[in-house]
């Protein structure tokens, strides 16, 4: 046998034994043989397999000598080893590191890439318009990019709720990247209510009395936290959710979330009132802002802000679009100095709509059940919206 077929043959039972298909070539320089694969195992896993099969074989070890080790890795190969390091680290690795993370990384027998760094890297590349069978690097840096902006916690969402074949077993969300602003933001909420719980005590600065304003803290927050997650949950029932299905979506039995809940009928009563009279709402919110901006009399600097947020009302965009303008109007129509007069109309039409909102009574099941429910990948159901809850971690800073 020839040392162009015993090389062959070793490149063939090394290529079977970590599951890639091993080209053997002699076509650069003469005598030196370049043995090529993509994907699969590492060069220096390869070459312990090279050397393994040519012992098993009996080829003379100075035939094997002579010989380079050149892996192309795929696109849809190179994410993947970033979504291996990002799942198991928390962040998936710089772009400038990618070349080094993708030589280190074993994509062939006993590979260290799992099935989810697979799930992901397909999900990714599904709309990135790139080939996940190129062998470009570049092409590979550009979907990396995306890991790095949308995060672990991003993609993962996202995988879950729109590229799944059916419901499956939400993700744990990795709380690592938030820990310093959540300890930053609750430790300034803490010594704030803890301060004004004793002021005006002789003994506050008593040990004492500190961790008994500490116990009814605990207790505060935890409500106040529950009803965030009530109006939450509020926006998934007003579009038609059930509560079931909802609680059931994250991992829960049918009747854990309602019963951690509770009673929604706070919210989802001034969500459906809202839903319901949107257009009407804005008109009303617009008619207000300009009687005000343009009666001639500056307005304070709060009013002149909360004017802005009505004039901000889309009659289009449904009760998401309003929902912020209530606490401003609620403002601005209690200040009557504000107005020409009492009676003014357009404070008039404002008030009589608070009016109605407060005395409406919660959507029923089966007005909640024509609303049309979601479904995964609706963003405007899912909504990057901003509401008073969203932004409470910040305001307490």
């Amino acid at each position: 046998m020839s040392r162009s077929s015993r090389i062959r043959a070793v490149a063939h039972e090394a290529g079977a034994n970590t599951g890639v298909e091993v080209d053997a070539e002699d076509l650069s320089v003469p005598g030196v043989w370049t043995l090529s694969w993509v994907d699969g195992p590492t060069a220096p896993t390869l070459a312990a397999a090279v050397a393994a099969a040519g012992r098993r074989l009996g080829v003379p070890g100075d035939d094997l000598v002579e010989v380079r080790y050149e892996r192309a890795v795929t696109v849809r190969a190179a994410v993947a080893a970033a979504a291996h390091r990002m799942l198991r680290d928390g962040a998936a690795p710089p772009v400038s590191a990618l070349a080094e993370v993708v030589a280190d990384t074993e994509f062939g027998v006993d590979a260290e890439v799992e099935g989810q760094a697979w799930e992901v890297a397909d999900f990714v590349l599904e709309g990135s318009g790139m080939d996940p069978d190129s062998t470009s690097l570049g092409e590979a840096e550009e979907v990396v990019r995306h890991l790095l902006e949308a995060g672990r916690n991003g993609v993962l969402v996202d995988l879950w709720l729109e590229h799944r074949p059916g419901p499956g077993r939400p993700p744990v969300l990795d709380t690592a990247g938030v820990v310093d602003d959540a300890r930053a933001a609750v430790g300034a909420l803490y010594r704030r209510l803890q301060d004004a719980l004793l002021t005006g005590s002789a003994h506050g600065a008593d040990p004492r009395a500190r961790q008994l304003a500490a116990q009814s803290i605990r207790g505060l927050v935890a409500e106040l936290v529950l009803d965030c997650q009530r109006a939450d949950a509020a926006q998934a029932v007003i579009d038609g959710f059930g509560m079931a299905s909802l609680s059931t979506e994250i991992g829960l039995s049918r009747s854990a979330l309602g019963k951690q809940l509770g009673s929604l009928d706070e919210h989802t009563r001034t969500l459906g009132w809202m839903r319901e009279h949107a257009a009407q709402w804005a008109r009303a919110c617009h008619d207000a802002a300009d009687a005000l901006r343009g009666q001639g009399t500056a307005l304070p600097a709060a009013a002149r802000d909360d004017a802005r947020r009505l004039e901000h009302a889309d009659p289009d965009g449904g009760w998401r679009a309003v929902r912020p303008t209530l606490a401003p109007a609620r403002r601005l129509v209690a200040d009557v100095e504000l107005w020409p007069h009492p009676q003014h109309p357009h404070r008039r039409a404002l008030l009589d709509l608070l009016d109605a909102l407060d005395a409406a009574a919660p959507p029923t099941r089966a007005e909640r059940h024509q609303r049309r429910p979601f479904t995964p990948g609706s963003r405007d159901l899912l909504g990057h919206h901003t509401d008073d809850h969203s932004t409470m971690l910040s305001q307490l800073s």
